[in-house]
């Protein structure tokens, strides 16, 4: 690990020791996302969980909504700290939170009021008899989790201050105590409904980031708290620039990682959305340890951009390669015991198929590949070039998953999603390749 950073470096031992902490916390995070599953299956059926799954990415839409204000404010933030620039800092925190504010009420209105009329049950292919009240267990979701949309964005102040670890640890506290709550519901009543599975689930993390708010903004950084007398609007216009960038490219993302369980839903059936959301989950503990390590490269390099160290940049990019070396042989070995591992963790109530385990295992190995130069482009606000094509391979990718979905059951639909994303995967390495070398010309370079 002292080899990846030059720990010489300030700048490199803060990654380091933000990427030391945070293995703890994302492995704290690891269990609680494991251990979720089998409690929640112990409260809902197969057909109920796969349900819920599918709710759940409905949520994660709602969730990155921003138009880019998050992602947008995490950079210009970085710079101006890297500046020593505190107003500037505080004025855009302060325009951020508070346009936050305001389009997020706008938004949950407008959402509460259209749940109201969509047919969900038609829409999602769920069985009226299977499950009650959905239409009022997606409201009350959405509402807490638009509540929650605002004040997570303090989060994206911790990684623009280079303090991923403590990102992770709100984000982790969250999850385990929507997992407490889940567990003392089971104790107190045994039957615990879908309804209140989704009310705590989403209650959790807003709890956490409610709580975390007066400690960020009045004890730790009181420069930087948000003020309506430093709302600017005229940085608004340069935040949403920038980050209109990231949300067009987070919106395109979303289409590629969170249609899979409707398409699976509405095409194939709900309880099929439970092996491909198991599958998913065990993968993905390669993918929480993986963020460990570039997820703090992203607010350095724009540390490392703004101050013209172009070395320090090539220098992380050259592990690349590496790190997706050793996330093989991990994904090899997973894939083998994952047969073993779901029997136990399931309790033997989901089966996976052999070809759905090696399917996700290659397509996590692609997507890491392609998040780790991600990161890198997203430091130094080189998007374009990702934007274009994460959104062509989202247009291509929901008709390319129907088609799989009708003539290859879920595996269609998986191999649908590495199909299309091959093509970003290439294009940030070739782009990454180009800047690190002072090579890069037109779109490559923006």
């Amino acid at each position: 690990m002292r080899n990846l950073f030059c720990v010489k470096n300030a700048r490199s031992r803060k990654v380091l020791q933000n990427i030391l902490a945070s293995f703890f916390i994302k492995g704290w995070s690891g269990a609680m996302q494991l251990l979720l599953v089998p409690l929640t299956l112990t409260c809902l059926s197969n057909y109920e969980y796969g349900v819920w799954m599918t709710i759940s990415t409905l949520l994660v839409w709602i969730e990155s909504m921003d138009i880019g204000l998050g992602n947008g404010m995490r950079n210009m933030l970085a710079t101006f700290r890297a500046e020593g620039d505190n107003e500037r800092a505080k004025q855009v925190v302060s325009t951020c939170f508070y346009s936050l504010v305001v389009f997020m009420l706008f938004i949950g209105i407008i959402l509460y009021v259209a749940e109201h009329y969509i047919n969900f049950y038609a829409f999602l292919n769920v069985d009226a008899n299977m499950v009650s009240n959905l239409t009022l267990v997606i409201q009350l979701s959405t509402v807490i989790v638009c509540a929650t949309f605002v004040f997570k964005f303090i989060g994206n102040v911790y990684l623009a201050l280079q303090l991923p670890a403590l990102n992770n640890l709100l984000l982790v506290l969250g999850n385990t105590l929507s997992f407490v709550g889940i567990f003392i519901a089971k104790i107190l009543f045994n039957d615990v409904p879908l309804i209140a599975i989704a009310v705590i689930s989403t209650m959790g993390p807003l709890l956490v980031f409610l709580i975390s708010y007066p400690i960020t903004f009045i004890k730790k950084y009181p420069e930087l708290c948000p003020s309506i007398k430093s709302f600017k609007r005229e940085m608004l216009g340069e935040v949403f620039v920038l980050g209109l960038k990231f949300f067009v490219l987070q919106m395109a993302s979303l289409v590629l990682f969170s249609t899979s369980n409707i398409i699976i839903s509405r095409y194939i059936g709900p309880s099929s959305v439970a092996p491909y959301q198991v599958t998913q989950r065990y993968f993905n503990l390669v993918l929480v340890l993986f963020t460990i390590i570039v997820v703090p490269l992203w607010s350095a390099t724009t540390d490392a951009y703004a101050r013209k160290d172009y070395q320090w940049i090539k220098s992380c990019g050259k592990k690349g390669l590496q790190i997706v070396s050793v996330i093989l042989v991990v994904l090899i070995a997973m894939s083998l015991v994952a047969p073993y591992v779901y029997n136990i963790w399931t309790m033997g109530k989901i089966f996976v198929p052999l070809s759905l385990i090696w399917g996700m295992a290659f397509y996590m190995l692609v997507t890491l590949f392609s998040l780790f130069y991600a990161h890198l482009l997203f430091g130094m606000g080189k998007v374009y070039v990702q934007m274009w094509v994460t959104l062509a391979e989202a247009i291509v990718f929901i008709p390319l998953a129907i088609y799989g979905a009708k003539i290859g059951n879920i595996e269609g639909v998986l191999y649908a999603l590495i199909l299309v994303n091959i093509g970003c995967a290439v294009t940030n390495f070739y782009q990454f390749y180009l800047l690190s070398n002072g090579k890069a010309k037109g779109i490559w370079n923006k």
